[in-house]
């Protein structure tokens, strides 16, 4: 995947599906924090290189899984409290732009 596509393509449509569609439906249900909570679980859920369980050879870290749950909380928390997805999306888009820069 490019790094174009993985810098700003992929966040808007993450933000899109866990933002505004899934974490907006447990809003309905639910309580803020659980909802978020719950979204931001499902977030990192998606990121976690399963093929990586089952093979020593392959680096898997629970450090990434950690991360990915932190970025998913700070999302979720912008988009509950800003009633937008714009400031989930621009989060997001800087979070893996620095990403790249730092890696």
């Amino acid at each position: 995947m490019s790094v174009i596509a993985s810098i700003f393509v992929v966040p808007i449509t993450e933000e899109l599906f866990f933002r505004n569609y899934i974490l907006r439906g447990l809003l309905q249900n639910y309580k803020p924090i659980i909802a978020i909570i719950l979204s931001s679980l499902m977030f990192a859920f998606i990121h976690i290189p399963f093929i990586s369980l089952f093979y020593e050879f392959l680096d898997f870290s629970l450090h990434q899984t950690y991360i990915t749950i932190f970025g998913g909380l700070l999302s979720g928390i912008l988009f509950y409290k800003s009633k937008s997805i714009v400031p989930s999306i621009i989060f997001h888009i800087f979070w893996n732009l620095t990403s790249y820069v730092f890696k």
